[in-house]
């Protein structure tokens, strides 16, 4: 991923295509999981990446905060 961003890494929500992570993952799992569609996503913050793997796609919503003063 990084590679495509020339080493940065940019935030936001992201699916991984090809996912080797997921490749792993099932090899783990003795391939239990494999005939299922699951999808690899990766969200980034400044300060996290979580990966999450899910049969469902992901929803969003904005919210809006207001640090105390």
């Amino acid at each position: 991923m990084q590679d495509e961003q020339e080493g940065k890494m940019l935030t936001g929500i992201y699916f991984v295509e090809n996912s080797s992570y997921i490749k792993w993952f099932n090899e783990q799992g003795a391939d239990v999981h494999s005939d299922e569609n699951i999808t690899h996503y990766m969200f980034v913050t400044i300060n996290d990446v979580v990966d999450v793997f899910s049969s469902e796609s992901p929803s969003s919503s904005l919210i809006e905060w207001e640090a105390d003063q």
